[in-house]
């Protein structure tokens, strides 16, 4: 959220503002169901970093698909994850063991 609170984010709308539009406003800028691209974009480009354990991947890449696929069926996003996890890794020969086992 870059360190904004909706504070400072309604410092920005126009004096004659509806409800509607400060609702929207909020969601746009704080609301997880505005924000699925960020979480997709994130998670496409999740990479494993060096000396990075498995397990702290395996966490990053969970959390990115649940914010990213938040209401999706079970089977999606749990291709979607392992799709992630693998292309995470930035392994090739490791990709291949895990797309084996």
């Amino acid at each position: 959220m870059s360190g904004w609170s909706s504070g400072q984010v309604l410092t920005d709308i126009a004096p004659d503002a509806t409800s509607e539009d400060v609702i929207k406003l909020l969601k746009t800028r704080f609301g997880t169901e505005m924000q699925k691209e960020r979480f997709k974009a994130e998670l496409h480009a999740c990479r494993r970093r060096d000396n990075e354990q498995l397990q702290h991947l395996y966490r990053d890449i969970s959390r990115l698909v649940s914010l990213a696929h938040p209401s999706d069926d079970a089977k999606l996003v749990d291709h979607v994850g392992k799709e992630a996890f693998i292309c995470a890794l930035n392994d090739g020969p490791l990709q291949l063991e895990v797309l084996k086992g």
